[in-house]
């Protein structure tokens, strides 16, 4: 009986050695077979250790791969053993926002300057499905415009062939050549 114990001790032993993965999730899933620890969620994230820019180096012997999150300039950090040093994960351009429902209002605040000629708060609609643009949001007036503006100035050599200048037609909002030639 104690060699069949024995036996048994020793299954269990060597069985746990070789499934040694871990699992955490709210749905008892398997973990992974690639991973050691294989983290399942989908109302909640990982949280990697924070740490002082300090703290970080005075880890001893750090193991390559290792992840922290530092305190100190708010940047993640992986430590690369084959170049003895810890390197910041860099982030790329995208931005993770909830989405905007098209089709809906948005209200932007223009404030004067080089581009608004005037400060203030204006709501504008949305729509989709604009012939050659199917998937793109677009907003149904320009920005800040709540008047049509006439160009000022008209560069000479911009004016159509036979024409001598341009002459606004308030009707249509357009730049018209005037009756008379051009002459030299």
């Amino acid at each position: 009986m104690k060699i069949l114990n024995s036996f048994i001790a020793m299954i269990l032993l060597f069985s746990s050695t070789i499934y040694a993965q871990v699992g955490i999730n709210a749905d008892n899933s398997t973990p992974d077979g690639s991973a050691m620890l294989d983290v399942n969620s989908s109302t909640k994230g990982v949280l990697l250790p924070r740490m002082t820019q300090a703290q970080i180096l005075a880890i001893q012997n750090p193991a390559s791969g290792l992840m922290v999150f530092c305190t100190t300039d708010k940047k993640l950090y992986i430590y690369v053993s084959t170049s003895v040093q810890w390197k910041e994960v860099q982030y790329g351009p995208g931005i993770l926002q909830q989405p905007f429902p098209c089709g809906s209002n948005i209200t932007i605040s223009h404030v004067a300057g080089a581009v608004a000629p005037v400060t203030k708060t204006t709501t504008y609609g949305t729509v989709t499905n604009i012939p050659g643009e199917p998937t793109k949001c677009w907003i149904t007036s320009n920005l800040g415009a709540d008047t049509r503006q006439l160009p000022l100035t008209i560069q000479p050599k911009l004016l159509p062939a036979g024409y001598g200048s341009l002459t606004a037609n308030r009707d249509t909002n357009m730049m018209e050549p005037s009756e008379r030639p051009i002459r030299h």
